[in-house]
């Protein structure tokens, strides 16, 4: 019992002393109502809890990270595969006009235009190149093959050949593209 009484007489010497110092306003630390007041026990030293150790220490489950990055990767992958089956940007033929006629010309002038103009892409007699798709034997119709001329379209300029020699070339496609 005469503990408690110290004590609380301590800490009523201390709040004494704290209002003093406040009133005076030395340059005095706090350190000496500190331990006046520790002194006392008035003050009961908490348990901490779940979360404050979590908080306090930086412990984080080991879970956490892994299962992020798994979701991540299956968010991107999902992403990929769906945009790689819709395929938006895929390049498609061109329409041909309805009713369109189209003049066909002197197939061995053709041949040679073909070679000047369109061998480099899509090879020697239409047999296939590096960059422009093989012709021989594509189901595709001349009013088509007409369109992708005047259009263009990928890597392929437009109207690379015109006029006369569009004509000629048409003629040489007419005996490669299968009808």
């Amino acid at each position: 019992m005469t503990i408690c009484r110290s004590a609380s007489a301590a800490a009523a010497e201390a709040n004494q002393t704290f209002a003093a110092i406040a009133e005076l306003n030395t340059e005095v630390t706090m350190s000496v109502y500190v331990e006046l007041t520790l002194a006392s026990g008035s003050i009961v030293p908490r348990h901490r809890t779940q979360y404050d150790r979590v908080v306090s220490s930086g412990e984080r489950s080991g879970m956490r990270k892994p299962v992020i990055l798994l979701a991540v990767f299956v968010l991107v992958s999902g992403t990929a595969f769906t945009l790689a089956k819709l395929h938006p940007a895929r390049p498609g033929l061109p329409k041909a006009e309805p009713g369109q006629k189209i003049v066909l010309g002197d197939f061995y002038a053709g041949q040679t235009d073909f070679s000047q103009h369109c061998a480099a892409c899509h090879g020697q007699d239409g047999k296939g190149g590096g960059i422009g798709p093989k012709l021989q034997g594509l189901a595709i119709p001349l009013a088509v093959a007409k369109a992708q001329i005047d259009n263009g379209g990928a890597t392929m300029p437009p109207k690379l050949v015109s006029g006369k020699q569009e004509s000629d070339v048409l003629a040489f496609l007419d005996t490669i593209l299968a009808h």
